[in-house]
């Protein structure tokens, strides 16, 4: 998720994105009841308005594994070069890295247009879409569980409209959880 909003602020919304079957990407379920439909990332790019390919044939997974194992092989290469042996290090220089592979070994698009749609969305909402998002039922006394924890819903007057309702918990990226949406 923290790789898509970086992408998205850096770039763009893109049209699709391609990639291999792993279960991140697409449920490996048989029995696809509503619950496991979708996995947390298919469905925040759903939100996004992002069309996932998901790699069917072995050669097109193959093409996936091959460019994923050079570009790891070649990073790792480079950073023994460089004498690189931190996370830090090696977060400063992955945009170098990018930068010299790509000069190198890209090929010209057939069509100069972009295939980003552009960012009409706020930093707060984006976050929002990008958070794993999970339904929770409120019992008779408004309370829920998540994480193994008892969370309660306090609000003014009885409340006694919100029993059984409904309630998303969205954790973000950075490990902050919003209010409860009902």
């Amino acid at each position: 998720m923290r790789c898509v909003y970086e992408h998205v602020q850096k770039y763009g919304i893109p049209v699709s994105y391609y990639s291999d079957r792993h279960s991140i990407f697409k449920t490996s379920r048989n029995d696809t009841t509503t619950q496991f439909a979708d996995t947390q990332f298919n469905r925040a790019l759903k939100n996004l308005g992002i069309e996932l390919i998901c790699a069917h044939s072995p050669q097109a997974k193959g093409r996936v594994e091959r460019a994923n194992k050079t570009l790891q092989d070649r990073l790792v290469k480079e950073m023994r070069l460089r004498k690189i042996s931190s996370i830090e290090e090696a977060n400063r220089y992955l945009p170098e890295f990018i930068k010299q592979h790509n000069e190198k070994f890209a090929v010209a698009a057939q069509s100069p247009q972009t295939a980003h749609k552009p960012l009409f969305y706020k930093p707060e909402a984006l976050r929002h879409i990008l958070s794993v998002q999970t339904n929770r039922k409120l019992s008779k006394n408004l309370e829920f569980s998540h994480n193994r924890a008892l969370y309660q819903i306090v609000g003014q007057g009885h409340g006694y409209r919100l029993r059984h309702a409904t309630v998303t918990v969205c954790e973000h990226m950075n490990g902050v959880r919003s209010e409860p949406q009902i």
